[in-house]
């Protein structure tokens, strides 16, 4: 009876194979990275007074609000408990927390609206990743260059708020490296070894839901990046190299660089990411 149960598990798992090759064959591929190209257009040759980014000269307008994380994943995730964001909670802030309110008035309006594409990208990822589905039959290629990027710029947006604290100390835009606002407005490009890392390793359970969760890394008291939970999904995000970042762990074979593609056992759906 043992024996015929395991036939029988076996054939079903081997009916599931066939039927998801037969899907793969019939999926549909979306690139929600066509069309998107981090130009100098809508910069200016200005220093507004205030812009964290003033240093580049290369203001336009006046000051604008920033959502530090995208509205477009915000009004996915819905309302906000302040009890879940560090510093506001450490501020006394209590109750839910508009969209609108989560942003800070330190971007000139050429430097808010420069990024704007960024904020599209990786509110289409976040839904992606959040409506994963056994009968979606796609494979969603993203560009893992501007997902890096958006991550530096939640950073530098957090950072702006002036509210984040380590050992007593309060970090701000005046921790922000120049080099990070070029790659962002000036498209230099990321060091090798440094930007987003993943540390999964196969098989691993993974919960998706709507929820992002961060926090600042410091290294010798200065900020060195990032860990960000994207919808279940773990990235660091560091501007030093693997070796001073992870320490030990930078020889684990889990710890992956740049990404390249996310996927479940026995579904279909598939996202990618191009570099």
């Amino acid at each position: 009876m043992v024996k015929l149960n395991r036939k029988v598990r076996r054939e079903r798992e081997r009916r599931k194979t066939r039927e998801i090759k037969k899907l793969r064959k019939k999926r549909t591929t979306i690139n929600f990275s066509k069309g998107i190209s981090m130009s100098n257009g809508g910069l200016g040759n200005s220093v507004v007074d205030g812009c964290v980014a003033n240093i580049l000269a290369n203001c336009r307008g006046k000051l604008s609000r920033e959502h530090y994380i995208s509205k477009s994943i915000l009004e996915q995730i819905g309302p906000i408990e302040a009890t879940g964001v560090p510093f506001l909670r450490e501020l006394g802030v209590k109750g839910q927390i508009p969209p609108r309110n989560l942003t800070v008035n330190k971007f000139c309006e050429g430097h808010n609206n420069y990024l704007s594409d960024l904020d599209k990208h990786a509110g289409n990822l976040f839904k992606e990743l959040s409506s994963w589905d056994e009968n979606k039959n796609i494979k969603a290629i993203f560009s893992g260059v501007l997902f890096e990027k958006w991550v530096l710029k939640l950073l530098i947006g957090i950072l702006a708020t002036g509210q984040i604290k380590y050992k007593k100390k309060v970090y701000n835009s005046n921790s922000v490296n120049i080099l990070w606002y070029k790659i962002l407005y000036e498209n230099e490009k990321i060091p090798d070894g440094c930007g987003l890392y993943a540390f999964h390793k196969e098989g691993d359970s993974i919960s998706i839901d709507k929820r992002i969760k961060f926090a600042v890394l410091f290294q010798q008291d200065k900020v060195a990046g990032m860990r960000i939970e994207f919808c279940g999904f773990n990235y660091y995000f560091t501007m030093l190299d693997r070796k001073t970042a992870f320490g030990e762990d930078a020889e684990n074979p889990n710890l992956i660089y740049r990404l390249k593609f996310l996927k479940k056992e026995n579904f279909p759906q598939k996202i990618e990411f191009k570099w």
